[in-house]
């Protein structure tokens, strides 16, 4: 009896392997890749660029509102400064006013004594009466000899003299058509004391022009 032909056995499938990507494939990736590496450096760069702007900003800001604190506490600490030294100087200049004074009334003493202060406060006080009509002269009782001799040898030698004691030595009160003069020594030396005073009160490069 025949043997019937029998099917062959089934070959298993063989799966096909993958196609090699194509070097055109393969250089589309690495661009994409190295084009994704710069569009990360390029944000990293962008952002650190915008902290160190916004940085610098902030600094500059700072910067200006601690000199502006700074400059505010400074023109405070000058005009401190400057009051505490106005009023320095202030007394300073009434010590030394007070100073001069007394050294112009220690130096006046013996010209009071031996009568020069009155027969120079006779000269001056006639002197600016020069075209009145002089009335009389009133002084101190101790200083009418004095007077007496600075007058005799000049136009005013029979000029009236009067006592008066409650005036004080080396000065004089001169009596014309006009009024009169004070030229007592104590107002001498304050009219003395409110130039002194004026000077010292007197900024400097404030005085009047030659």
């Amino acid at each position: 009896m025949r043997d019937e032909a029998r099917p062959a056995a089934a070959r298993p499938a063989v799966a096909e392997a993958p196609a090699a990507p194509s070097a055109a494939a393969a250089q589309s990736g690495q661009r994409l890749e190295q084009d994704l590496t710069a569009l990360r450096e390029a944000a990293r760069r962008q952002g650190h660029d915008e902290g160190l702007a916004r940085g610098l900003a902030e600094g500059r800001a700072a910067a200006k509102e601690e000199a502006a604190r700074q400059a505010c506490e400074l023109a405070a600490l000058l005009a401190g400064l400057r009051a505490q030294g106005d009023a320095q100087i202030a007394g300073l200049e009434g010590v030394l006013l007070q100073s001069v004074m007394a050294a112009c009334r220690r130096l006046l003493g013996p010209a009071v004594d031996d009568g020069r202060a009155v027969q120079s406060a006779v000269r001056a006080a006639l002197a600016a009466a020069r075209q009145e009509e002089v009335l009389a002269l009133r002084l101190h009782p101790d200083d009418l000899p004095a007077a007496r001799a600075a007058l005799a040898s000049g136009p005013h030698a029979a000029l009236q003299l009067q006592s008066d004691a409650d005036l004080p030595r080396g000065g004089c009160v001169l009596a014309f058509t006009g009024g009169s003069l004070d030229a007592r020594l104590d107002t001498q030396m304050r009219r003395l004391g409110a130039a002194l005073a004026g000077e010292l009160a007197e900024p400097p490069g404030t005085g009047p022009a030659p």
